[in-house]
């Protein structure tokens, strides 16, 4: 992951500019790990909007973070390719305890970014399975050989 490096928040910031990030070619997500450097311990005042804009608007959606200090990884993306790869990420505080708002001397809320940018890994569609067959089959670990299907019929007393 490359470190984007820390920002600052107090509780009446506004947007705050993360990084400048731009997604490799055919990438569709950005994978974040976000980690409270301040104040030490629990944060009960907030949490905060994240998005990655490009200059076509918000691409790849926008979350919810919170934060602690042991580190949370968040994913921004909607499986599709943004239409460019080149962008910033950006950060909202969102005040939901005056606390933070009223005190006189308010906590800095300081909080270290790291980004990667990918392709969100997809299951291949299941080929259609003709008149209702099994769609798996049955091997025994020790010898790899098949295993033998019986079927149970329990009569009604």
């Amino acid at each position: 992951m490359k470190d984007l490096g820390p920002i600052s928040i107090g509780p009446t910031d506004d947007i705050k500019k993360v990084a400048d990030f731009d997604l490799e070619e055919g990438h569709d997500t950005i994978w974040l790990r976000v980690k409270q450097e301040s104040p030490i311990g629990g944060w009960d005042f907030s949490y905060a909007l994240c998005w990655w804009q490009s200059s076509v608007g918000r691409e790849l959606g926008t979350i919810k973070i919170y934060s602690h200090p042991e580190s949370e990884i968040f994913t921004l993306g909607l499986d599709r390719t943004p239409t460019s790869l080149n962008g910033s990420l950006y950060v909202k505080p969102r005040a939901y305890n005056l606390a933070w708002v009223r005190a006189a001397s308010p906590p800095v809320w300081t909080l270290r970014f790291e980004a990667l940018s990918g392709k969100k890994a997809v299951a291949p569609t299941p080929e259609p399975i003709p008149d209702g067959g099994v769609a798996s089959s049955f091997s025994d670990s020790r010898d790899d050989l098949g295993l033998e299907l019986i079927r149970v019929s329990f009569a009604k007393p």
